[in-house]
């Protein structure tokens, strides 16, 4: 693992405060990135992409973009927003530096693979950090159960919510946006391209984008108990957890 301090520790609590005080989403960004010198916005771009409440019509429920609720909500407020963010660039800094961006063996499934094989209740396991939008937090080892499976399909979604025990570990604002609920898009999505001379309609063929290993999941049905895979309730809770 890296010695070197978190961005926070690096910046000391009245740069952040300073940044919190600034009423501008960007520039409160920019000025602690600035500060460490990070140099790519995307982590942050990742964390400030969901929405937050409308703090001057709460009862409403109505949320609002970042960046727009972002004068309306208290330096307090903004400080918690900017530390958790921090907390997810020292994630990824974390991985670069330390090789810790595989920690278990299996290779990543293929999108033919996840198509054919994993069913509604299936249990699978991450073997990387995966990198999808929005669960690039999420590390190795964590378990998820099968919800929806249509990559076959139109629509090509691969829906898979984290276990409640897995979901649980998980700190910081980190899943407030998106719940427990993770969804990989099928490689028409993606743009990944078949290599020359292969047929995209053939799926089989060791050269199209449906046969290469691009998701990092590997299917492990007896990992967990049936209590914890989806049923009418959702993925929610198995009884005492």
């Amino acid at each position: 693992m890296t010695d070197a301090l978190s961005y926070a520790a690096q910046l000391g609590d009245n740069l952040i405060r300073q940044a919190a005080n600034l009423c501008d989403l960007d520039a409160s960004c920019a000025l602690l990135q600035k500060a460490v010198g990070i140099t790519d916005g995307g982590v942050a771009a990742h964390h400030f992409s969901g929405r937050c409440p409308n703090p001057e019509h709460p009862e409403t429920g109505d949320p609002l973009d970042w960046e727009h609720a972002w004068p309306l909500i208290s330096p307090s407020d903004r400080e918690r927003q900017l530390r958790a963010w921090l907390a997810l660039e020292d994630s990824f800094r974390t991985a670069a530096n330390d090789g810790s961006i595989v920690l278990l063996a299996g290779d990543g499934m293929t999108y033919l693979a996840a198509a054919t094989d994993l069913k509604v209740g299936d249990v699978v396991t991450n073997t990387k950090i995966l990198e999808t939008y929005p669960t690039h937090f999420i590390e190795p080892g964590a378990r998820f159960v099968v919800v929806g499976n249509d990559l076959d399909n139109e629509s090509c979604i691969l829906d898979i919510r984290l276990t409640p025990l897995d979901a649980a570990k998980m700190t910081g604002g980190n899943l407030q946006e998106w719940g427990n609920c993770v969804q990989f898009y099928g490689p028409e999505c993606e743009g990944y391209e078949n290599d020359p001379e292969v047929d995209p309609s053939d799926r089989h063929n060791p050269g199209n984008m449906w046969s290469k290993a691009t998701i990092p999941l590997r299917k492990d049905n007896d990992l967990l108990p049936l209590d914890y895979r989806p049923g009418t309730s959702d993925c929610q809770s198995a009884p005492g957890v």
